[in-house]
């Protein structure tokens, strides 16, 4: 942290359900997307505005405030949050391999306060891509395979049987672009068309093929999704990617990847 030793943060005690537990089934309709979207970019323009870095998005760490149907969406587990300006080096990272940034796992970046911003934004991106599609855009059998998949940056978008209107697809774009300076901050993607002038989703009578393919490198199978259907399982899966993940030595990590 800059001059902080300790920060603490004080939010609404939530009682109902985390976002994991509405994802990965069918894709959501965009309006509702819409709606959980738009609280999950508030609460992270608010930390951002307060020049702090999450550093752990991902739907477990999204909670609905109460079991009501239309219950906000509240930003917690604030475990590896730190305040950072925009040009402070930040030398700890976290890597949760279903919604890293490209850039936190390279070894020729200089992490700081703003890259962790835009890892961010990457990451809710990530989220977003799976919200409207059901599915995870960089599948892999192992926790390598996904993350050379992640450093590559090539993905179906949207994937061949789902569809998506033009802003919604924008938006994904922008907030996956391989170029963390590129991408949007909480506040612009807040005034992106998708939420200010919505498209209309294409009809079913419209072709469906994906914008973007992503090739398997030779001698990979393609794996359905690296979150399984079955929302139980599909936690232990996270889980143990994330613990064999972060007790790895970063330069060890960084190398798998390269390599």
């Amino acid at each position: 942290m800059d001059e902080f030793e300790a920060l603490s943060v004080i939010t609404p005690c939530p009682t109902g359900t985390d976002l994991f537990e509405i994802l990965y089934r069918d894709p959501l309709p965009e309006t509702h997307a819409r709606k959980l979207l738009t609280d999950m970019l508030s609460g992270l323009r608010h930390i951002h505005d307060a020049r702090m870095c999450f550093r752990d998005i991902k739907p477990e760490n999204f909670l609905f405030q109460t079991e009501e149907a239309d219950s906000r969406l509240l930003l917690a587990n604030f475990e590896h949050a730190i305040t950072a300006s925009d040009d402070t080096p930040v030398k700890s990272i976290v890597i949760n391999p279903e919604f890293v940034a490209p850039e936190v796992i390279r070894d020729d970046v200089i992490r700081t306060g703003a890259t962790w911003r835009a890892s961010d934004m990457y990451s809710i991106g990530v989220i977003m891509y799976v919200m409207l599609t059901g599915k995870t855009p960089f599948a892999g059998n192992t926790t390598k395979a996904i993350l050379k998949k992640v450093i590559a940056g090539v993905y179906e978008l949207p994937p061949v049987g789902v569809r998506l209107s033009a802003n919604a697809k924008a938006l994904i774009a922008s907030l996956m672009d391989k170029d963390y300076t590129k991408r949007p901050t909480a506040h612009e993607a807040l005034n992106h068309a998708w939420f200010t002038k919505p498209s209309p989703v294409p009809t079913d009578d419209t072709p469906v093929v994906a914008d973007e393919k992503h090739d398997v490198p030779a001698g990979e199978e393609a794996a359905p999704s690296a979150i399984a259907e079955d929302s139980i399982e599909a936690r232990k899966q996270r889980k143990a990617r994330e613990a064999q993940i972060q007790t790895s030595v970063v330069a060890t990590a960084a190398a798998c990847v390269i390599m």
